[in-house]
């Protein structure tokens, strides 16, 4: 049972949460809320509201109070579910472009939450909890209704039919093609096939379909009788066309045939042309060729110039190598004396060396002995002392200054030796560097005089085979072209003719074109009777007369005794409901009523609270019979009803929820209530406080 509905920022209303009874009654001024507290139960179980032209979240907004962004439907349930539904909307404008657009989101809250996270599963547990579409039924507008469209509403409620309806379908298909003529197979299999493929069991929707199929053949089929006595005079003038077609293709092929030959011998004629002009100017080019090769760039004069250049380089080459050997060789002289001379100074630095370590040692023995002197006499003493100083200290300085000139004479005579190896290294690297651009330039020499000299002879060989070439082609003879004046002349005639052809040929095309588009129309048309046919058997077989009616008949048929004894609760004990789909002469028809003292009283008979009773107790029986886990009916609009059946109405109405077995079972008026009400039915007034 539905306890509680919250809604907030829908049509007038801001905040409110409005309980609802097991059975109850709205009540209020037009506007103050009672049908957009009907319409929030609807919009949270199905997402749409489809009498107020929202399908989806894109437009829920047509709902939301004026200058609102958030808008929310919510339902609390007696089980212990409750759950909303949230939008939210942003609007941004495009800098550059200063478009405005807008974004619409949702998001579903439910409690308690078993594992769901997404907006699918979480759609999937509000179906688990309040089961499929809530019946809404807006009396007022339900009176209007005609025959067809209230068939359509019993048609639509019928859960069950609507369930078995693809299997239903095919079976009632199958049966038309068992039953319909040989001719008109092809056309049955394809308008069969495309209400397979394209509707998925919407009966509505493919009879809407075969509606508008059966106008469009019904036309074609017309324009066919209409039509049908110019198909032989179209026919003989395709032919007409054709034969005109054909010979126009014929005398083309023929003028295209002589503009080829005339092409080929302009073509001829063009080439002999062509070819003495080429002949007259490779003339031209040889002889002007011969007088260049007359005046060569590479002459004798050149090339003995040449050679004496090659030849003066190959003496300074011997004359330079001479040279060279000389300056080396006493370069080479110099090195080894001053290499000698190094050596010996070298020897020399080793006797005065060997002469100082000597004197050295002697030094040093006449030290050891001093301490002798002691036994000597003083006079002795003295003079020995005297002695040995003396000669010790001469021999040792002039020991010294010998190494040290020995030495002196030994770095100089090393320094001569490197100077004159530096000099002859030198004089070799000069002498190198100078020999090798001297041969250089020999061998560049070399190769020019050798390049002047293959010059001369090419341009001698061409010369001698210019002559020839241009002897021979002087010698040659070439065919005379022939005048082509009068060829051209009528080459341009037949292009003009060409094109006139194709002008005529493509009018005849199009002619013959437009003429087919008819002949293909009329046999279009034609067929169009048998669509017309197959069309007829369609609706016959899935319309209110076959497959919609059976499920229509299927769910009011079995509630034909239910209702009789609902119908008592309001007063009505001698009453039963029925319905009939066909007229007295069996066309095809849909209308209800009751049935009092054995007459049968048509629904539009019945006064406009009868009306309302009826369906009351129609839409609660049939509901009754529903699995879905809510079973609730809304009726809106009551204030239809004459004052006299009000006090029957409300009395009963608690009676017929028990009955059935209704979850919730609100109707909705704007007409005052009666003075006494029965028990069981609760009242709300509108507009709540706060809440419009």
């Amino acid at each position: 049972m539905i306890k509680a509905v919250c809604i907030s920022n829908l049509k007038g209303t801001v905040e409110s949460r409005i309980e609802l009874p097991p059975c109850g009654v709205l009540t209020g001024p037009n506007g103050s809320g009672k049908s957009t507290t009907l319409q929030a139960i609807k919009l949270f179980i199905d997402g749409k509201l489809s009498e107020a032209n929202v399908s989806g979240t894109s437009d829920i907004f047509k709902l939301a109070r004026s200058g609102q962004n958030s808008l929310s439907v919510g339902l609390e349930m007696s089980g212990g579910f409750m759950g909303s539904r949230n939008y939210e909307r942003v609007t941004s404008r495009d800098p550059g472009t200063g478009e405005q657009t807008e974004k619409v989101s949702q998001d579903i809250k439910i409690f308690p939450a078993n594992s769901e996270r997404k907006l699918s599963e979480k759609e999937a547990r509000i179906r688990q909890e309040c089961g499929l579409d809530p019946v809404s039924v807006d009396v007022s507008e339900f009176l209007k209704l005609s025959d067809n469209k209230r068939r359509d509403f019993f048609y639509n409620l019928s859960g069950g039919a609507q369930e078995l309806t693809v299997e239903l379908i095919n079976e009632a298909l199958d049966y038309g093609k068992a039953t319909i003529g040989a001719a008109a197979d092809n056309q049955y299999d394809a308008l069969a096939g495309q209400i397979i493929e394209r509707w998925n069991g919407n009966l509505n929707a493919i009879l809407e379909w075969l509606s508008n199929q059966s106008k469009a053949a019904k036309q074609n089929a017309n324009s066919a009788k209409a039509t049908a006595r110019y198909m032989a005079t179209l026919k003989a003038k395709k032919q007409t066309v054709a034969g005109e077609l054909s010979q126009l293709k014929a005398d083309k092929a023929r003028l295209e045939a002589r503009k080829d030959e005339l092409n080929g011998e302009v073509s001829k004629q063009a080439g002999l042309v062509s070819a003495i002009n080429e002949r007259e100017k490779l003339i031209g080019f040889l002889t002007e060729k011969i007088e260049k090769l007359k005046k060569p760039e590479a002459t004798a004069e050149l090339l003995a110039s040449l050679e004496l250049k090659r030849d003066e380089l190959k003496t300074s080459i011997e004359a330079a190598k001479a040279e060279m050997e000389a300056e080396g060789k006493k370069l080479s002289e110099a090195s080894a004396k001053a290499l000698g001379f190094y050596e010996i100074a070298g020897q020399g630095v080793e006797a005065r060396n060997n002469t100082l370590q000597s004197l050295e040692s002697r030094a040093d023995a006449l030290d050891k002995v001093k301490d002798m002197l002691s036994i000597l006499c003083d006079t002795c003493r003295a003079a020995f002392k005297k002695q040995m100083d003396t000669v010790s200290k001469t021999e040792l300085s002039l020991a010294r200054k010998a190494l040290v000139n020995a030495k002196d004479s030994y770095s100089a005579a090393n320094q001569l030796v490197k100077q004159t190896s530096e000099a002859l290294r030198e004089y070799v690297r000069e002498k190198d560097l100078a020999l090798s651009r001297l041969e250089r330039d020999y061998a560049d020499a070399v190769r020019e005089c050798e390049s002047t000299r293959k010059s001369i002879d090419a341009q001698v060989q061409g010369l001698t085979d210019t002559e020839k070439a241009l002897a021979e082609i002087k010698e040659s003879r070439l065919e005379e072209p022939l005048p082509v004046e009068h060829l051209q002349n009528e080459l341009d005639g037949i292009k003009a003719r060409l094109g006139e052809l194709d002008i005529q040929q493509e009018a005849k095309r199009k002619e013959e074109h437009d003429l087919q588009v008819q002949l293909d129309a009329i046999a279009e048309a034609e067929e169009s009777e048998t669509k017309v046919y197959c069309l007829k058997k369609l609706v016959a077989l899935l319309g209110p007369a076959g497959l919609k009616g059976e499920l229509v008949k299927e769910t009011l048929e079995p509630v034909k005794a239910q209702v009789q004894k609902h119908l008592e609760f309001f007063g009505y004990q001698d009453c039963s409901f029925d319905f009939s789909l066909t007229d007295a002469r069996g066309n095809e028809t849909f209308d209800l009523g009751w049935r009092r003292d054995s007459a049968y009283v048509l629904f539009d008979s019945l006064s406009t609270g009868q009306q309302a009773v009826l369906l009351i107790s129609l839409v609660a029986t049939i509901v009754s019979r529903s699995s879905s886990p809510l079973r609730a009916c809304f009726f809106d609009n009551l204030e239809c009803i004459s004052a006299d059946h009000e006090v029957a109405l409300y009395r009963g109405l608690p009676q017929l929820a028990a009955a059935c077995g209704l979850h919730n079972l609100i109707v909705a008026t704007s007409k005052s209530l009666p003075a006494e009400l029965p028990a069981g039915l609760s009242v709300i007034n509108f507009p709540l406080n706060g809440g419009n």
